[in-house]
């Protein structure tokens, strides 16, 4: 009987400690499969463009509207995931990757390569702020930094293994193959999340134009400003083409060990989203969101003057971290100064603002770097930093 008994009570503390809900394990396993499979080739997409005929200047602007796309959308998908549900609003728009991959892999032009990752963050706005949702709503209110730890764990963990697995395969099969096999996985993971996904809001009667009213508090209002600037950071570090041009321009690194930098550097978020629910649990999410804002671009500027992948590794962990406790502090304030019937709507309405706000920081960081040199885009990511950590500052503690 022990042998039984032994594992089910690891099993519940598991649970007890992070939060492992079934919507919990649906969406993070989910999440883990799409995020290895993109970041296979995504880290290196500036490259990819550049190989198509892209120039420098084109590609920041196309960071601009990746940006914009993965953000307009946000503002009506969180009105519709308070009105339909967050279950479909998650489930549904994961199927049209397949479509929209399958042709991103098949052309030789980089125009219509983008317009079909354009189209892909559409989709994937119009699932965000359902995201942030049905994990707020799946546990209890003191569980909700873990939960989104082990929501981050599964993002990491794919961060990780993804460049990985680019690494390896590139080479052998080359850029379009791994593309196509971002479009086979969503299949799968559409299916499993419209089956398994528990709805965790009744489904509103009441019109989009009502759900899209909205009335933010004084804390809102602050925290909306804090989180403009930490997106704008990450645009401009690591969710931007600057680290990769900069790794092949300047420290001479080839697309294999710019994957395998990058794979380094997401080990450090894959260890704090085991640990960070808890670091933002016993910290408030106010301390660890200003702390990640600042640290997260600082921590990059000595990698600048690194001349080697090793050399530069430590800092790359860093900058991981950082960009990680940043993240899961973010989801957990929101859901903390929100209410379940309006949550999936002001979630998107922060998706939407901040995100079209931090779009241009991609084309500023371009300009930046053309007038000032390579390392302006991260000073600049390093003032804007400071500047949102003050904003939380008149915040009330969790």
């Amino acid at each position: 009987m022990q042998i039984y008994r032994l594992p089910s009570a690891g099993w519940l503390r598991a649970k007890e400690l992070f939060g492992l809900e079934r919507n919990i394990i649906v969406i993070s396993g989910t999440m883990f499969a799409i995020v290895t499979c993109w970041l296979s080739w995504g880290l290196l997409l500036p490259l990819y463009l550049r190989q198509l005929g892209a120039t420098d200047y084109q590609i920041g602007i196309s960071y601009t509207l990746l940006a914009l796309s993965f953000s307009l959308g946000q503002v009506l998908g969180g009105a519709m995931g308070d009105r339909f549900g967050r279950r479909r609003m998650i489930a549904l728009p994961t199927f049209s990757y397949f479509f929209l991959y399958l042709i991103g892999g098949w052309t030789r032009n980089w125009l219509v390569l983008l317009g079909c990752i354009i189209v892909a963050d559409t989709a994937s706005a119009l699932q965000e702020p359902s995201f942030t949702s049905i994990v707020a709503e799946s546990v209890p209110e003191h569980k909700r930094g873990p939960a989104f730890g082990v929501l981050g764990f599964a993002g990491s963990l794919g961060m990780v293994l993804g460049p990985l697995l680019g690494s390896l395969l590139i080479d052998r099969v080359g850029f379009r193959f791994l593309i196509w096999m971002t479009a086979l996985i969503s299949v799968p993971c559409g299916a499993i999340r419209l089956k398994l996904l528990r709805e965790t809001v009744s489904r509103s009667l009441e019109p989009p134009s009502q759900r899209m009213r909205f009335s933010l508090d004084r804390d809102l209002r602050w925290f909306l400003g804090g989180a403009i600037a930490l997106m704008m950071v990450l645009n401009l570090t690591v969710w931007g083409p600057f680290m990769a041009i900069h790794a092949k321009d300047s420290i001479g690194l080839g697309k294999r060990e710019i994957n395998l930098l990058f794979t380094i550097g997401g080990i450090s978020s894959v260890v704090f989203s085991l640990l960070g629910g808890k670091v933002v649990e016993r910290l408030k999410g106010k301390r660890v969101f200003m702390a990640g804002a600042v640290l997260l671009p600082l921590s990059l500027i000595p990698w600048l003057f690194s001349r080697s992948l090793m050399a530069g590794a430590p800092l790359v962990i860093l900058t991981f971290l950082f960009s990680q406790s940043g993240q899961v502090a973010y989801r957990t304030i929101l859901s903390d100064l929100t209410t379940e019937s309006k949550r999936s709507s002001t979630v998107g309405l922060f998706g939407t603002v901040t995100g079209v706000v931090a779009a241009f920081a991609p084309g500023l960081g371009m300009f930046l770097k053309l007038k000032m040199g390579e390392a302006a885009p991260f000073y600049a990511a390093l003032l804007i930093g400071v500047a949102g950590a003050l904003l939380l500052l008149p915040i009330s503690e969790e």
